[in-house]
Parts: structure tokens; C-alpha cells; sequence
């Protein structure tokens, strides 16, 4: 049977920083979370029923209590809902495991990263694109209209997690400089390898669209040649970095041609990386 989404609605902050970064300085992840939900859940037939909530988000701010509870109240579902936190791969890895479930799953995601970094700590320079955004999608089992989704690859290189941390809603970072080369070229290499292994999955002569985490967009360049793809195949959104939304807003807003192949890449401090393979209505 078929498994697809039936439904996807995604959400930058209204607002640009100093650094052109999508921010929302009034609503927390749980507000952006039940407000893109509500709005998926808005195109579905009247009275849908929900078999499981999944909750995604980097973990850096909100870890308990769960997320997907707070969904489930604001939308009057009492299905069963958990969390998922694996960094900006999140969302990514929600939609594999929601995929893998019976049913009909709502998979939300939801960051405010503007508000974990310092721009005063010359430690987050590198990061001061971070902001705000959210996607909800429902994955369903059936024959309906929808992305199809086809396969999911993943990898960890758990190493990194070290450099790295939180106190208090605001991201640590202790990165040595000779760390940072290895780590930028360990983000290609997983994002190549994973990219790669759906590539092959593809129909022969198809030439798939990639969407990706616009944190690292400064890897796209290689990441295409790495890939043998055009460069402007690599989505770009201009919105900074939003967490696991990034893709999935990339998606919603430059979406292939009906039939195309996409490939959505997430990559999560931790260090997780994750791919997935859609077939476009």
C-alpha cells in the first residue's frame, strides 16, 4: 500500500533579523506547532482521525514536557503522541518513523533557533542564520493524492556530540578550529553518501531536486558537484536556517513538476544526518 502525504503546511517567522533570518519573537515552538498543525489538519476531509502525533524538534529548548501532548490537547485528538529529538534531523527522522507506523500520523515540527544563539559569543558566528519556522505533514497508508514516500537513508557520526551542548534554551559550542575543517567535510560526505544511495533508488535518466538544511547551503556547490547534479537542483530559500522545516518549507514553496523526484536532506547537532526520497503527485 501506498504511503504518502496527504497533507503539508509549513511556517517561517514573519520577521527578518539583522542577519536576513526568518524570526518569531511572539509565538514559542508549541504555538508555531499548533498553528501549522491546525492548518494541515485544515485540508483533510471533515472529522479525520489521527492513529499517532509525533512531535519533532532540535531539542535544544523544548525537550519536556512532550510536545505532542500539547498538540493533541490544542487539537482535541487523544491518539497516542511522543516526541522525537535528534537536532534539525528531527523532522526528517519523524517522517521515516511515522512512515513505518499504521494508519493515519500527524509529524509536526517545530524550532525557534533564533533564540539559542548569542550574536555577542564569537563562538556562534557561524550560526547567527539560525531562526524560526515549523511543518506539519499527516502521513497516510492508501491510494490517495499526495508525494509519495519512496525510501529513507540515515547516518550518525555520534563523535561530534562532544563540541557541543545547552544551558537554559541557548546553544553551547567549543568546536577546536582544527575540528571544524573534519566536521564541514563529515556533513558532505554523509549528506554525498546519503544522497547517493536514494539517487539510485531514482529511475534511470531522472534527475531529482534537493532540499536541504539552508544552515549549510555554503556546502550546496559541492554537494551538487558531489552528487553529479546541477547546481541550481540544490533548493535554495533565502530564509536562514529554521531547523527541521528547512527542507519541507523548500519544498512547499519550489516544489518539483508533477512526477519529479525530491530529496530531502536534514542533518542534526548530534551529529544525525537523513535523507528521504519523495515521488511528486
Amino acid at each position: 500500500m501506498s504511503v504518502r502525504i496527504a497533507a503539508l503546511e509549513t511556517y517561517l517567522g514573519p520577521d527578518r533579523n539583522e542577519f536576513g533570518a526568518a524570526v518569531d519573537s511572539a509565538q514559542d515552538e508549541i504555538e508555531m506547532a499548533v498553528s501549522v498543525a491546525r492548518r494541515a489538519v485544515a485540508r483533510l476531509p471533515e472529522n479525520a482521525k489521527f492513529d499517532s502525533i509525533i512531535f519533532a524538534t532540535c531539542g535544544i529548548r523544548q525537550v519536556f514536557p512532550s510536545g505532542a501532548a500539547a498538540i493533541a490537547d490544542a487539537l482535541g485528538i487523544d491518539c497516542p503522541g511522543f516526541d522525537v529529538t535528534a537536532g534539525c534531523a528531527s523532522m526528517s527522522i519523524a517522517m521515516e518513523v511515522g512512515a513505518r507506523m499504521p494508519g493515519s500520523v500527524l509529524v509536526v515540527c517545530s524550532d525557534n533557533l533564533s533564540r539559542t544563539i548569542d550574536a555577542s559569543d564569537p563562538s556562534h558566528a557561524p550560526l547567527k542564520s539560525f531562526g524560526d519556522g515549523a511543518a506539519a505533514a499527516v502521513i497516510r497508508r492508501d491510494a490517495g493524492p499526495g508525494p509519495r514516500l519512496l525510501a529513507h537513508r540515515g547516518k550518525t557520526l555520534g563523535r561530534f556530540r562532544k563540541f557541543y551542548g545547552s544551558k537554559d534554551g541557548r546553544l553551547l559550542r567549543s568546536i577546536p578550529a582544527d575540528e571544524k575543517k573534519e566536521l564541514g567535510e563529515a556533513y558532505l560526505s554523509c549528506w554525498s553518501e546519503i544522497g547517493c544511495e536514494l539517487m539510485a533508488l531514482c529511475p534511470a535518466g531522472s534527475v531529482p531536486w534537493i532540499y536541504a538544511n539552508q544552515g549549510d547551503a555554503k556546502l550546496f556547490p559541492r554537494l551538487a558537484q558531489a552528487l553529479g547534479l546541477p547546481e541550481e537542483r540544490v533548493v535554495r530559500t533565502e530564509h536562514g536556517h529554521a531547523g527541521g522545516a528547512d527542507p519541507w518549507v523548500g519544498l512547499q514553496l519550489q516544489p518539483p513538476p508533477a512526477g519529479g523526484l525530491a530529496i530531502l536532506l536534514g542533518s542534526g547537532i548530534g551529529f544525525t544526518f537523513h535523507g528521504t526520497l519523495l515521488e511528486m503527485p
